[in-house]
């Protein structure tokens, strides 16, 4: 999912379900790349893309995560009261 927000910036939302906590592996983190540039290449604009996870669970942080990912918003948060 792709959000333009008010405040220029563009967020990229992947959403990946898995039992367990989510881990960004190498060929992952080259698709989440891809898409990037893809969305970064569509826009009329030069804007900030902004990569967001949205998982069941927090995800897994490695050197994928961290060098890509800005939030990580889990199930819980966007359904728990």
């Amino acid at each position: 999912m792709v959000i333009e927000r008010a405040d220029k910036v563009t967020s990229l939302c992947e959403m990946k379900y898995t039992t367990n906590s989510y881990i960004l592996n190498k060929h992952e983190a080259e698709k989440l790349r891809i898409r990037e540039y893809e969305v970064k290449e569509g826009l009329p604009t030069q804007k900030q893309v902004l990569i967001s996870l949205v998982t069941r669970k927090p995800a897994k942080k490695n050197e994928y995560y961290n060098e890509l990912v800005s939030s990580n918003i889990t199930l819980g948060m966007l359904f728990d009261a």
